[in-house]
């Protein structure tokens, strides 16, 4: 069995999936066509797998990020998930992206 963090939705014997769910354990087997489809994604084993490091990580990038830069940020405001995962190396989901951003966000 092997980690891995879900890129887009799908449903299997265990129920619906969606991106920000809690990480999954597969089976090779189980893994195999998902993996090909891009639906999942593995976890490598230097990717943080304690929600408060995750989440401390992603705050301090989230600081590291340039606020001149607009291909870095969404319209709301929010930091850009893909530039987050550039910089990190490891998937990050909106949850988590979201989640970050209410404790790292300047104060209005």
């Amino acid at each position: 069995m092997k980690t891995y963090t879900i890129l887009s939705p799908f449903r299997d014997a265990d129920g619906n999936h969606k991106p920000g769910d809690a990480d999954i354990q597969l089976s090779d087997a189980d893994a195999k066509e998902l993996l090909e489809i891009d639906v999942i994604q593995e976890l490598q084993s230097s990717v943080p797998t304690d929600s408060a490091e995750r989440q401390s990580a992603i705050i301090e990038t989230i600081g590291k990020l340039d606020t001149e830069d607009a291909d870095l940020w969404l319209r709301d405001g929010k930091p850009d998930v893909g530039a987050l995962v550039e910089i990190l190396g490891w998937p990050v989901t909106a949850a988590e992206r979201n989640a970050a951003w209410e404790v790292a966000k300047p104060a209005a």
